[in-house]
């Protein structure tokens, strides 16, 4: 008991002194990532977003056994702090009721653009709650987070109606990984991805029940001359040889696929010796695969690795150079966030090499 007790002081002495932080104006960033604050410690943070010199553009407050009514207490604050950008829900236990009064905020005109919602209570009813909020003008999310939630088929139809219908929708980010979504819903999402009715470069779906018929429309929406996508994660789901070819196809095709997470699914040589091919093509942007966890012999897995790394040191090649410029222009690109991921490799290879070309190992 003593022990815990201490954790717990421990605990509220770093929550507190974190939100002491956001009231004297010394941070943008609130972490309160796992403090156990539950619903009757938002308040706080309510108070401290509230204040007129709030300066903060991220909270971060997974992992806090926040429910329905912690969530909807909360909303206020966000909307208060206008500069808010960033805010991080995931694994809690808000429901319906929570989920539908943020979507009430995000119809206020807030300023966030990136909600995350992973691995709380949500079912379809508060993802339509949702999705109705991108039928607004104030509506400004460009990253949207509700993976691990049993929203099943119902949830996912209700969000891609709304947002193939939006009026000014700047999703650019969706994660939709271990949502019990189905191959019959999966043609939803394909006519979004084909029809480029919003910009969406990185759609996660790992985890689901996607088999060889979803993912040949997914390969086939992505060969549309109207697609942004840029990432995608379909690991984790049934996908066989059928897929797996049909994605090659949209590799050779000249897609602007350059990361496809294709793990522990049901492909086999027949399979991966097609996207190995593709890899190979002229018109391939892929700089980053995952076929790991699947039926593959490791000579054909092995090349397709090798293939993939020598596509990989191309893309930071350029990605250097056009960083380099940029530098020496006093300018800082914006970068996609799977960019972002290679940033240490980048620098790795700076380092190594100081001075432009590199030499491929």
């Amino acid at each position: 008991t003593g022990t815990w007790g201490n954790l717990q002081a421990g605990i509220m002495l770093s929550y507190a002194e974190k939100l002491a932080a956001v009231v004297t104006g010394q941070t943008a960033i609130l972490d309160l990532e796992g403090d156990c604050i539950k619903d009757e410690g938002i308040q706080h943070v309510v108070t401290a977003l509230s204040l007129p010199n709030c300066k903060v553009s991220t909270v971060k407050l997974r992992k806090n056994q926040i429910q329905d009514q912690g969530a909807r207490d909360l909303c206020g604050g966000v909307v208060a702090c206008v500069k808010l950008t960033d805010l991080d829900l995931g694994v809690n236990h808000i429901g319906d009721l929570g989920t539908e009064a943020i979507a009430e905020m995000l119809n206020s005109g807030c300023a966030v653009k990136s909600l995350d919602l992973r691995s709380n209570s949500l079912t379809w009813k508060g993802v339509e709650s949702i999705a109705r909020a991108f039928l607004s003008e104030k509506c400004v999310l460009s990253s949207l987070f509700i993976g691990g939630n049993p929203i099943g088929d119902e949830g996912v139809i209700a969000l891609t109606s709304a947002l193939s219908s939006a009026p000014k929708c700047t999703l650019t980010r969706l994660n939709l990984s271990m949502v019990a979504m189905q191959d019959s819903t999966v043609h939803k999402l394909a006519a979004l991805i084909s029809d480029g009715a919003i910009p969406l470069t990185t759609l996660h779906l790992a985890y689901n029940s996607i088999s060889a018929g979803g993912a040949v429309e997914i390969a086939h929406a992505v060969t549309s001359a109207k697609s942004h996508l840029t990432y995608l994660d379909i690991a984790c789901n049934a996908i066989t040889d059928e897929g797996a070819t049909a994605f090659a196809e949209a590799i050779t095709a000249g897609c602007l696929l350059s990361v496809l997470m294709l793990s522990n699914n049901m492909i086999t040589d027949i399979g991966g010796n097609q996207l190995a091919l593709a890899l190979e093509s002229d018109r391939c942007g892929i700089h980053t695969m995952s076929v790991s966890r699947n039926s593959i012999a490791a000579a054909v897995a092995t090349r397709i690795n090798n293939v993939v790394k020598a596509n990989r040191i191309q893309f930071m090649r350029t990605k250097c150079c056009t960083l380099w410029y940029c530098f020496c222009l006093g300018r800082v690109p914006r970068l996609e966030s799977h960019v972002v991921v290679l940033v240490d490799d980048v620098l790795r290879l700076i380092w190594k090499h100081l001075m432009f070309p590199f030499k491929q190992s």
